[in-house]
């Protein structure tokens, strides 16, 4: 496993000359909260989205960010971040509270941003105490989660935000069938990066797996039950196999570490037991190399399909999938079941196809076609990549600042 490759003061994130306004030069008047419990050098598709919320509002305000222990390794300026532990939950809660409660004293901000529905009870909290308003940024989980507890203590927080911001269609919806005023629900998406297509990197990843010239189906993710790996497993990869004996699944991911709710038995024993039960070690490879975005880059440059079995779960659904842009973004189409906020993800006959749920038999019909071509056609690279490009981070970052400003404004006083 190579070194983690999260920006560091250093690099990208800590360029303050060009891309970033320097704090000192920012009135406290212009200030923001960011209250999140995900963030790097954390692994994730979340801890990836809150570093862009971060580095999107830095442009033009100045941010202070409540975070857990290692942000203040990533972040430009240390002495702007106040630190809570992920866990336990209620530490969390009651370090981020106290965390908030202090930096909107002392700094008065224009607004408080919640990175995630658990977020949003200190930041909520926080914020009516002093009269700030709160916008929470929302995903599928955030409000489809049929936990008792979660619907008891983080629900009611939610819906006292000022405005929402919602990773899809079907997380707005979902937030309106849980009482949120639509018009207060505006849809955000989460962005990507646009990286050069350089195929070396993708032949160096096979070498690194010894893969030769066999085709890669990829899955990337947390590993848990939402994900539907294993039923893949099961349901569809044996007769994939069967029709062409030398493709390779590759799944890079890991348990979840920080979840709230961490499954008692880890999905990737499962799977390594399963693949060893079924015969298949000669064509699945489990890699946790989740963490390094550089790998991950490689990986998608060298595969054929990234494969997105999402089941549907009530009570667990699946709010966006970011990583079906990211794979679209290195110009490789995604086959997955369209469910959840899925289908803005992914665009059919574009950037990959859509199936019904649990549809396994269409999905091995579907993938068996797709390695027909040794490895993606130009003209699929060229679909994926221009639908990717409507998802780049800087679009993101004007619709968040965009966004924002308009939660601000709303509490100005008439004529102020």
């Amino acid at each position: 496993m190579t070194e983690s490759r999260w920006p560091s003061p250093g690099g990208a994130f800590g360029d303050k000359t060009d891309e970033f306004r320097r704090y000192d030069d920012v009135p406290a008047r212009d200030s923001i909260v960011l209250v999140t419990r995900n963030f790097p050098p954390m692994q994730g598709g979340m801890e990836w989205l809150n570093f862009h919320i971060h580095r999107a509002l830095s442009q033009i305000y100045r941010v202070f960010l409540v975070a857990p222990k290692g942000a203040e390794t990533v972040c430009p300026d240390p002495a702007t971040v106040r630190i809570s532990p992920a866990l336990p939950v209620w530490r969390f809660l009651l370090q981020s509270f106290w965390q908030t409660l202090r930096l909107t004293r002392a700094v008065r901000p224009r607004l408080i941003v919640a990175g995630s529905g658990v977020a949003a009870l200190p930041a909520v909290l926080a914020g009516r105490h002093v009269g700030i308003p709160v916008v929470t940024y929302l995903h599928g989980l955030d409000i489809v989660s049929a936990h008792p507890g979660y619907r008891c203590l983080f629900l009611p927080a939610i819906r006292r935000s000022s405005a929402w911001l919602a990773n899809s269609r079907f997380t707005r919806e979902a937030a309106i069938q849980a009482g949120l005023p639509p018009e207060r629900v505006e849809i955000l998406v989460p962005g990507t990066d646009l990286p050069a297509l350089n195929q070396e990197r993708g032949t160096a990843f096979r070498r690194r797996l010894q893969a030769g010239e066999r085709p890669i189906l990829l899955s990337v993710g947390r590993l848990i039950r939402r994900k539907g790996l294993l039923e893949f497993l099961e349901r569809a990869f044996p007769a994939i196999v069967r029709r062409r004996p030398e493709v390779l699944w590759v799944i890079i991911g890991a348990d979840p570490r920080q979840s709230l709710a961490r499954p008692k038995v880890s999905m990737a024993e499962r799977l390594r037991v399963r693949v060893q039960q079924l015969g298949l070690e000669a064509h699945v490879r489990l890699l946790d190399w989740e963490d390094d975005r550089a790998t991950l880059g490689d990986a998608f440059l060298a595969s054929r399909l990234h494969i997105f079995p999402v089941l549907n779960l009530p009570g667990d659904g699946e709010g966006f999938g970011m990583v079906a842009i990211e794979a679209a973004a290195h110009g490789v189409p995604t086959v997955a079941f369209a469910v959840g906020g899925i289908p803005d993800a992914v665009e059919p006959g574009v950037s990959g196809e859509l199936l019904p749920s649990g549809d396994y038999a269409r999905m091995v019909e579907v993938v068996v076609k797709q390695l027909d071509s040794p490895e993606v056609p130009e003209a699929i690279r060229k679909a994926c990549r221009r639908h990717a490009e409507r998802y780049a981070w800087p679009l993101f970052g004007d619709g968040l600042r965009a966004a924002c400003a308009k939660t601000i404004a709303a509490q100005r006083p008439a004529g102020g």
